[in-house]
């Protein structure tokens, strides 16, 4: 009988300690199934969180660099439209130099651009409606010392298209580097400068 009771004695010690380790089995399981669901939880709002902050100093480091390369750009225009400004005064105070010293200079024969000219830097002469080349011949070909000026204005620059100057009789010199700039029937006084 001592040996029933010590068997049955530790049946019950063994089915208890069974029993706990099975139940601290289960309490250790959820304990690290939580911990895994928190971490993740934790993880992905840390992700989230350095994602938006990624993409917020990405987002200001391109707008940084699009402001500089505007500022550039403007910069670069400025400098364009300066060249340009100096130009125009140096062509208006030439075609000045023309007109109120014309007993210095020798009539330049001008006319239109012909077909196949197109491109080859010629200077040519384009009138407005009702304007001919025969009634202002003199001052036409007197205006035309100004064509070797248009043509260094838009050979040396390479963001000029055409050169030209207008005048008060309805005609204009002109140089061009490809297709005609202006028609004949251009008048140079009907724009607003």
């Amino acid at each position: 009988m001592p040996r029933q009771i010590r068997t049955k004695i530790l049946t019950v010690i063994l089915a208890t300690s069974l029993g706990t380790l099975v139940l601290l089995s289960v309490v250790g399981m959820l304990s690290i199934l939580d911990m895994r669901r928190l971490t993740l939880l934790h993880s992905d709002r840390l992700g989230n969180t350095a994602a938006r902050e990624s993409q917020a100093a990405l987002e200001a480091q391109a707008q940084n660099q699009l402001l500089m390369l505007a500022r550039d750009r403007a910069a670069l225009a400025d400098e364009k439209f300066g060249a340009i400004q100096n130009q125009t005064r140096m062509t208006a105070d030439i075609a000045t130099q023309i007109y109120t010293h014309k007993d210095r200079y020798a009539p330049v024969f001008i006319d239109y651009l012909r077909p196949g000219q197109a491109g080859e830097l010629i200077p040519h002469v384009a009138t407005a409606a009702g304007v001919s080349i025969a009634r202002h011949r003199d001052e036409i070909y007197l205006a035309a010392n100004i064509g070797d000026i248009l043509r260094q204005v838009t050979v040396l620059d390479m963001d000029v298209e055409a050169s030209y100057i207008g005048t008060e009789s309805g005609f204009s010199i002109i140089i061009e580097k490809d297709a005609p700039f202006m028609e004949n029937d251009y008048d140079a006084r009907t724009r607003s400068w």
